[in-house]
């Protein structure tokens, strides 16, 4: 009897430690790829009440990742997870009431869960309800009701909610206009590296709109937006340098032009795509009324 009580308790032990290495081993095979071996892994983990891992088998149910897509089955998960007052969880069952995945279209539903991950301080929800009050999706448009829920994402850090309240403050939008506040939230979305944020601060002190016009403030947050990938910055940099400026500060460069110019053109971004082809027509044009002496000279490719 003793032994057999003794058996029980060691389980018992060393049952968390196991759930925690299939946790673990479920995560190294996620992030690799191999969704299969996950779903394994973080089935037991699931089944113990972990509410993280119940709330990722919803999503790989809602995905078909390494399971046949079953958008009642995710429900089903994210339920459970919910249930352990995990706040994604919530949120995602909202995401299925509003698209009628797994269950029939309910807007009021998904607008309440919405709001019930929010208050929960469920970030992404908080700035998917100010996006709603903005739009006027599931809810009539408030202004004043998105500049609520975007202060509450933007003063714990998130970027996308800082530079919404910086457009806000910047505006007058569902607040009283306040130049300074609108600084403040673009400067620490930027400083995230949020490339929209970036953007906006450098057309702002290019422009001297509100502040002293500063083109080397300007074109050091427009690099740091183009470096990101970000099409818009690059394209705004091209066409810089397409011009020059008047200032004297950037002068007029057709290479550094059409660098930047094809890097967001590549991206898609068909203000780029049309300036790159009349770029092109031009150094053509040159190319043809001076032929340049050495078959592959810069200036034979650039103009």
């Amino acid at each position: 009897m003793k032994k057999t009580v003794f058996g029980l308790l060691l389980i018992l032990l060393l049952l968390p430690l196991q759930l925690a290495a299939d946790e673990i081993a479920g995560w190294d095979a996620y992030l690799n790829g191999d969704y299969q071996s996950a779903h394994d892994q973080w089935l037991p983990v699931a089944e113990q009440g972990n509410a993280e891992v119940q709330h990722m088998l919803g999503f790989m149910y809602l995905e078909g990742q390494g399971v046949k897509r079953n958008a009642v089955e995710a429900k089903s998960w994210f339920e459970k997870a919910a249930a352990n007052h995990y706040t994604a969880a919530t949120f995602a069952i909202g995401t299925l009431y509003e698209n009628g995945e797994g269950v029939a279209v309910d807007k009021e539903m998904a607008l309440k869960l919405y709001i019930e991950s929010a208050q929960a301080g469920f970030i992404h929800g908080q700035l998917y309800l100010g996006l709603q009050y903005i739009n006027g999706g599931l809810t009539a448009a408030d202004h004043e009701r998105a500049f609520y829920w975007f202060q509450l994402a933007a003063e714990t850090g998130d970027p996308a909610a800082q530079n919404y309240l910086a457009i806000f403050y910047w505006e007058g939008i569902g607040v009283a206009q306040n130049i300074g506040q609108a600084l403040q939230w673009y400067q620490q979305a930027a400083d995230q590296g949020f490339a929209a944020a970036q953007i906006a601060l450098g057309e702002i002190h290019l422009e001297g709109n509100r502040v002293p016009q500063d083109t080397f403030i300007a074109m050091e947050w427009f690099f740091k937006a183009a470096a990101t990938g970000e099409s818009e910055a690059q394209y705004t940099l091209g066409r810089i340098y397409l011009d020059g400026l008047e200032t004297g500060d950037v002068l007029r460069n057709l290479h550094h032009a059409h660098k930047w110019l094809r890097l967001a053109a590549n991206q898609g971004h068909e203000l780029a795509r049309g300036e790159l082809e009349k770029l092109k027509r031009a150094q053509a044009d040159n190319r043809r009324k001076y032929p340049p002496l050495l078959r592959d000279s810069v200036y034979n490719r650039y103009g």
